[in-house]
């Protein structure tokens, strides 16, 4: 996972609360797009298990990648 990429993700990890605004949830479709290669799909807000389905997708991308050296 690319530095900026892995920054955002552990902001949005590590936040409080249980809900997503918009800037979070375009962060997940374009991330999700970009580590699983297909084009950017903007989910039904509706379905959350289908939002939450790309949400662990990516973690699992996170929970892999090296921790990118902060300065």
């Amino acid at each position: 996972m690319e530095r900026n990429d892995y920054l955002a993700w552990y902001d949005f990890i590590n936040k409080k609360g249980n809900t997503i605004d918009h800037s979070e949830y375009m962060l997940v479709m374009e991330l999700h797009a970009k580590y699983f290669n297909h084009k950017l799909k903007k989910l039904c807000k509706c379905k959350g298990s289908a939002v939450q389905k790309y949400i662990d997708d990516i973690n699992e991308v996170f929970e892999k990648s090296p921790k990118p050296k902060i300065r």
